[in-house]
């Protein structure tokens, strides 16, 4: 029963937690202090594209919905593609916030980033078959963030306060 608690909180939880945080990250990029106005509107454009793919992706997927399932059938066993995969993805994407963050090269930042945590929490919560993927994808990714994090700790500083205007 223990085991099972565990599970329904990390799948159910923290999981859309992950997912959450990496979509407000890209939708807080957009608002970085000292941002140049030029920059700050292709990063929120980009955000608000990274949405809009979000919307053709579900209607595109309205014939594959199943709805959040509770239940088990076996525990999700261990992923490591989908891990690499993620982990990848959340080290690449920071990394391009980082480089981007002077350039109007933000906006396909952030839109990557909206885009990609957004249909990963549809994908997650309402396609079935999806779940145990989507998992190790999302928990990849904020290991791949962290470990960006741990390798380049100012880069953080940069990205959220710049000393000077880019």
């Amino acid at each position: 029963m223990f085991v099972l608690l565990i599970v329904i909180f990390v799948r159910w939880i923290v999981v859309p937690l992950i997912l959450l945080a990496l979509l407000v990250f890209g939708q807080r990029i957009g608002r970085a202090p000292g941002l140049h106005s030029d920059k700050r509107v292709s990063a929120q454009a980009g955000f608000w594209a990274g949405l809009l793919l979000t919307v053709i992706y579900i209607i595109a997927s309205l014939g594959s919905i199943s709805g959040p399932g509770l239940g088990f059938d076996v525990l999700p066993g261990f992923r490591f593609l989908p891990l690499l995969l993620g982990l990848a993805a959340g080290f690449i994407l920071l990394w391009g916030v980082w480089i981007a963050l002077p350039t109007r090269f933000i906006g396909i930042v952030t839109l990557a980033l909206s885009a990609s945590s957004s249909v990963a929490l549809f994908s997650y919560i309402f396609i079935g078959g999806l779940h145990v993927w989507v998992m190790y994808w999302a928990l990849g990714a904020a290991l791949g963030v962290l470990l960006f994090t741990v390798f380049f700790p100012t880069a953080i500083r940069q990205i959220f306060a710049p000393h000077e205007p880019y």
